[in-house]
């Protein structure tokens, strides 16, 4: 992808995330910010770039991703607009509150109760809730507390009378412990201002996804899930070893670039020992609970 002069100045303009055209085409662009403060946002624009790739290669629609990069450091984010693809309808816009979001039984209650009176939808609920599970399972493994009913959805057709996928965006936190950092972020910045005090109200709902996600709900999962959920972990676990992790890394430095006023220059993830290191350690105790799951359900 090729950023005129035009485009840079328009991304240039954002403080808040929002749609804007690109060489003709419709694009979402946000600032990145970082709770704290390492290199203005990058991580977290790594991060979303991560995100990306793993999960389309694992079979799920998430935005193509790109990272740019501008005076001061300043750096944004710039994701396909999911729109774009069809009739997309975040389950947020649907009616699930941020409470629920956060459990696997909650949304199944939730689209079977919304669409008990459109048989056709219903029909389709089950082959969807296995994509629902492989975005739930990823995050886990992820550390992704932050899929909150804005950040995925359903694409249907043009009249919402069939389902045609599951799709997920805003994937910024990736194996980050966030919440704690709150009180520390800068005073004096509107944006900052206005995210504290979201954030610390909606605190409660993130700690169960980053804290109680593995503990509670994922042993639940293991207990309780049917055999064909359960065969979606082992599959997606069997996919997503340390070394296909690492091998993605790898891949991104080698095929991904930061845009600039300059042009492209490469991509370097300075965190990767310590995503890596991370994320064996997540994978490992995931292991340890599904071995104790395996035993508990003989």
């Amino acid at each position: 992808m090729i950023l005129t002069k035009d485009d840079l100045g328009r991304i240039r303009k954002v403080k808040l995330a929002t749609k804007i055209n690109i060489s003709g085409k419709e694009f979402y662009v946000k600032k990145a910010y970082d709770a704290d403060g390492r290199n203005e946002g990058i991580d977290l624009a790594i991060n979303e770039l991560i995100n990306a790739e793993i999960l389309k290669r694992i079979g799920l629609i998430s935005p193509d991703i790109e990272i740019i990069k501008l005076r001061d450091n300043d750096i944004y984010i710039l994701s396909e607009d999911i729109a774009t693809l069809g009739n997309f309808k975040t389950v947020s816009s649907l009616g699930l509150t941020r409470e629920s979001s956060s459990s696997l039984f909650n949304i199944w209650n939730f689209l079977t109760e919304k669409y008990r009176d459109n048989k056709r939808i219903l029909a389709q609920i089950p082959e969807l809730f296995k994509e629902i599970v492989t975005m739930y399972l990823y995050d886990i493994m992820m550390g992704n507390w932050d899929r909150l009913g804005d950040n995925w959805g359903i694409i249907f057709n043009d009249d919402e009378s069939e389902i045609i996928s599951l799709a997920l965006l805003d994937n910024e936190y990736h194996l980050d412990n966030f919440i704690p950092n709150i009180s520390s972020l800068p005073e004096g910045d509107a944006w900052f201002q206005k995210r504290r005090q979201l954030l610390m109200e909606e605190a409660p709902v993130y700690e169960i996804r980053r804290k109680e996600a593995i503990d509670q709900e994922l042993r639940r999962f293991f207990y309780e899930s049917s055999s064909e959920f359960y065969q979606v972990f082992a599959n997606l676990y069997d996919t997503l070893t340390p070394k296909f992790y690492e091998e993605i890394l790898d891949d991104l430095e080698q095929t991904k670039g930061i845009h600039t006023s300059k042009g492209i220059i490469p991509l370097e993830i300075t965190r990767k020992d310590e995503l890596i290191a991370k994320y064996i350690e997540n994978y490992e105790r995931i292991g340890q609970i599904w071995q104790e799951a395996i035993h508990g359900r003989k």
